[in-house]
């Protein structure tokens, strides 16, 4: 973690240095900067299933359950989502 956050690419172009870090700090607790994160990566490429999943994971550990069911729907739904999700 700490070698990779004093690089800051430009997110539109390397949403998936985003996207491991999201999943870094979801796997350390870090749950709202995870989820934030995801938001945002969504908001790029709201077909990533991976994004929804995280973003699902997220919501789930805030006990906003409505929210992570919503979630997880769309990364079932997505064409790169393994079919256990």
């Amino acid at each position: 973690m700490v070698l990779l956050e004093p690089f800051k690419p430009d997110f539109n172009k390397v949403p998936e240095y985003y996207g491991l870090l999201a999943a870094i700090f979801e796997s350390l607790g870090r749950t709202n900067e995870a989820g934030s994160l995801y938001q945002s990566l969504i908001k790029i490429d709201p077909s990533n299933g991976q994004y929804w999943l995280g973003l699902g994971i997220a919501l789930e550990h805030k006990n906003a359950t409505q929210q992570a069911i919503n979630a997880y729907t769309h990364a079932s739904q997505s064409n790169n989502s393994q079919q256990e999700v």
